[in-house]
């Protein structure tokens, strides 16, 4: 049930895309349910070695300037917000 003369669900196929951590192409299964970032590494392995790095970034604050300029475009975003909906209410 679900399966159509292809093989695939809902006429969805299989997409390609490459392990964020090695590069190498894998092929996923494209599912209406999954979020678009789902499949994001080829293997556990790859998973777990960018959580560990990821881990690791943050304990040595290798990512704190990068949170510092998120924040800071987040703030300039708001401003920006706050000054179209006043130009809307006057």
């Amino acid at each position: 049930m679900g399966r159509t003369k292809g093989g695939t669900r809902n006429g969805e196929g299989h997409v390609y895309k490459h392990c964020r951590l090695c590069g190498r192409p894998f092929r996923r299964f494209k599912s209406k349910l999954a979020p678009p970032s789902y499949g994001s590494f080829c293997t556990r392995a790859c998973f777990w070695a960018a959580w560990h790095l990821f881990n690791l970034a943050l304990e040595t604050e290798r990512l704190e300037p990068i949170f510092k300029e998120l924040a800071a475009i987040l703030k300039e975003e708001e401003k920006k917000k706050a000054a179209a909906d006043m130009k809307k209410a006057a």
